[in-house]
């Protein structure tokens, strides 16, 4: 289950560098991979992945987390606090080039105007504040996405191990 929950939020981490529009270009020009770099200085990914963790990872594990004694439940936070955080410096050290070949000069021109301007900053800025908002209605929504999934996967005789729908 912690497994999949870390992979959830290394491909969360992942979409949220290099969605929009991407059009192939290669072998990247040292222009391209300038705004690269500025893209993904200018996102503060550790910033952001790391209060979208603490606000939605309880959501995510469910009731588990809540069962553990508080110790236990902040060292665990505190694991996936900093685990994801190692990942997501891994992800963003690796990600201007990937970023460089797959969008155009204008477009990196584009995207680091903005993150660098002031809707931009704001935008990053108040990422945290968005997703602590939003976590209650991820928990609120949780139980019913759980029980939709596990309806859907067992349908055709599918349950996981030890899994049954209700």
């Amino acid at each position: 289950m912690l497994k999949r929950m870390a992979n959830g939020i290394l491909v969360g981490a992942a979409a949220l560098l290099v969605v929009g529009a991407a059009s192939a270009q290669t072998p990247p020009t040292a222009r391209q991979l300038e705004l690269a770099q500025r893209y993904v200085a200018a996102m503060q990914m550790e910033k952001t992945v790391g209060a979208t963790t603490d606000a939605l990872l309880p959501a995510m594990m469910g009731t588990g987390v809540d069962k553990l004694p508080e110790a236990k439940r902040a060292e665990f936070m505190a694991i996936m606090r900093e685990t994801t955080r190692d990942m997501v410096l891994a992800l963003s050290a690796r990600m201007a080039p990937i970023l460089a070949e797959t969008f155009t000069e204008k477009e990196l021109e584009d995207v680091v105007a903005f993150y660098e301007g002031p809707s931009g900053r704001a935008f990053v800025e108040k990422a945290p504040l968005l997703t602590a908002k939003m976590a209650p209605i991820m928990r609120e929504l949780a139980p019913q996405m759980q029980q939709q999934l596990l309806e859907r996967l067992c349908k055709d005789g599918g349950c996981p191990p030890g899994a049954q729908a209700k």
